[in-house]
């Protein structure tokens, strides 16, 4: 997971709001798939005192270097940074549902998500075999993979198609891995099945400039 970009410093503007919410394994894993569109509230990616998108000359003096073409910056006071592609809407869930932040794309076919895992006796294989079997009674199930990949942090990647009831065959990427401050995440990509390779390429560059706090390379 290599990036260029700066390290976020004390004080610096936020370029955006990402839930990274220390909840229950399946609770933060599969609660996307269980909502439906038009629950909670939406807005742009947006600087935390407000709903606007922070601007390129807020960017630079928060002595960020510029994000991946097509997209902006996204953090928490945690520390979390990543690219969320430009344009698309954070959306936090309705009223006494799992506390979760998500981006969707303008036409709500296509999304995001960054979780924590609050278990710590669970891998981040073990995750994925409770997702599965969680998301196995979902309409229109259809396992692709579950299995270990190459990289940093033990990832574990999760490959299946379900039947969402308002855009039809959706197909996800889940893939949970262990940061460098030692805490466990869960990536969720997910769009139309027809277009795989969209989704792919997403998790890609989510995943390339990922990066928490003292992790973060200087620019």
């Amino acid at each position: 997971m290599d990036a260029t970009y700066r390290r976020r410093e004390p004080g610096r503007v936020l370029l955006g709001v990402l839930g990274v919410l220390a909840v229950g394994v399946v609770a933060a894993l599969v609660w996307l798939l269980l909502a439906e569109p038009g629950g909670g509230s939406e807005g742009p990616v947006a600087a935390s005192s407000g709903p606007t998108t922070a601007p390129a000359s807020e960017q630079a003096a928060a002595g960020t270097a510029p994000p991946p073409t097509g997209f902006q910056w996204a953090t928490d006071e945690a520390g979390v940074l990543l690219p969320v592609p430009r344009s698309w809407l954070a959306r936090s869930p309705a009223p006494g549902e799992a506390s979760q932040v998500y981006y969707d794309s303008p036409d709500r076919r296509s999304l995001l998500q960054l979780s924590t895992v609050a278990d710590p006796g669970s891998s981040p294989y073990d995750s994925m075999v409770t997702v599965r079997g969680t998301v196995a009674k979902r309409d229109g199930f259809r396992l692709i993979r579950l299995e270990r990949v190459a990289g940093e942090g033990q990832p574990v990647e999760l490959e299946f198609e379900y039947t969402h009831p308002e855009f039809g065959t959706r197909h996800v990427l889940d893939r949970a891995f262990v940061g460098s401050d030692g805490r466990q995440y869960a990536l969720l990509v997910a769009g139309p099945a027809e277009d795989p390779d969209r989704q792919r390429a997403l998790q890609r560059t989510v995943l390339r400039y990922f990066c928490v706090g003292e992790s973060c390379p200087a620019g």
